[in-house]
């Protein structure tokens, strides 16, 4: 939408931010897979290629409830760089219309074994398949690669501290693709890809799998999508709901009841008596053989690291409880591009 639509683009801002969220609700349909049952930090670390087709879809999107236009459309998402990478973006997005009740209605339970045809440009950063701990920008369509550049080099730890701000522009001749970095010392990074749409216009295809990481696969006839088109973005890993929360929290408490008693709640029995299988020295050496009034250095580590584990899952928290709607932006009747792609990009 654009002032020409009679909105405003801070008001546009301020809608998709979450700030009206009814208004969100009315232009963005949202599907979150219920397998998702504990979204903290869940699916982060593992970000291998190789999937298994029967398992339930994970995460959440989001899919514009209106049509947009085939050119003319501007797109932007601010995150940090670990949870871009669990992301995408599809321009050109449609489907089969019995899909798109399946969305309208949130039927996530069919919804998470099944993936949506589709012939849209899939676009995103990702861990580099070829080099560990390179990471990429692509423009995907069918499964297949069209084009790629790798943009930097990080850890996982610095993945949280790095901005990522994606942006997507349909001129109708050209779809194009920026990522914009910024680190915590203020430096910046830029990188873009550019596809001439010509190059999606396909006809009807032999059946394909489907995707590896996202919930599309190729259709085989575009006789079977629907003519709208629209914009659909996806995350592997739901952000942190306080119901969530809330939930975990009760898991948790129900496992401590049915959990084994640490070496702590222990203790010999009397028939083992002075056997080595189960001495009184073995037993105090399973506690740590430490008196009460002496310092276990062991269990010190321990508490250590407990305590930065417990630091490491505020921070994970804190990091996926903002939705990724809350930092999207979309804006049609854009004439002039607001990025331009390098010649040759």
């Amino acid at each position: 939408r654009s002032p020409a639509d009679g909105v405003a683009p801070a008001r546009m801002a301020a809608l998709l931010s979450g700030a009206v969220e009814d208004e969100v609700d009315s232009f963005w349909y949202h599907v979150r897979y219920r397998s998702e049952l504990t979204p903290r930090g869940r699916g982060r670390r593992n970000q291998s290629l190789e999937c298994d087709f029967t398992a339930p879809l994970k995460g959440e999107f989001w899919l514009t409830k209106e049509a947009v236009d085939k050119k003319n459309v501007y797109f932007h998402c601010s995150s940090t760089l670990f949870q871009a990478i669990t992301m995408c973006t599809i321009f050109r997005f449609s489907c089969p219309t019995d899909y798109l009740s399946l969305i309208e209605n949130q039927a996530s339970d069919l919804l998470k074994d099944l993936h949506i045809p589709t012939n849209g440009v899939v676009l995103g950063v990702e861990e580099d398949p070829r080099h560990r701990g390179l990471y990429r920008i692509f423009v995907e369509h069918r499964n297949d690669i069209l084009d790629d550049m790798v943009v930097c080099e990080a850890t996982t730890n610095e993945l949280s501290e790095i901005a990522a701000h994606q942006e997507v522009y349909d001129s109708g001749d050209f779809i194009s693709y920026r990522l914009t970095l910024v680190y915590p010392d203020g430096s910046r990074q830029e990188a873009s890809l550019q596809l001439a749409t010509e190059k999606i216009e396909v006809d009807d295809q032999l059946a394909e799998e489907p995707s590896l990481r996202f919930p599309i696969s190729p259709c085989v006839s575009r006789q079977l999508l629907s003519p709208a088109n629209r914009v659909f973005v996806y995350t592997s890993v739901a952000a942190v709901r306080p119901e969530d929360l809330v939930a975990e929290e009760n898991v948790v408490r129900e496992d401590e009841e049915f959990k084994t008693p640490g070496t702590a709640g222990r203790q010999p029995i009397d028939m083992w008596g002075n056997t080595s299988d189960g001495t009184a020295e073995e037993w105090q050496s399973v506690g740590g053989g430490f008196s009460d009034g002496e310092d276990n250095p062991a269990r010190a580590t321990m508490s250590a690291e407990n305590a930065a584990a417990g630091q490491d899952d505020k921070e994970e928290a804190k990091t996926w409880q903002r939705l990724a709607v809350e930092s999207m932006l979309l804006i049609s009747k854009l004439e002039e591009a607001p990025f331009k792609c390098p010649s040759g990009a």
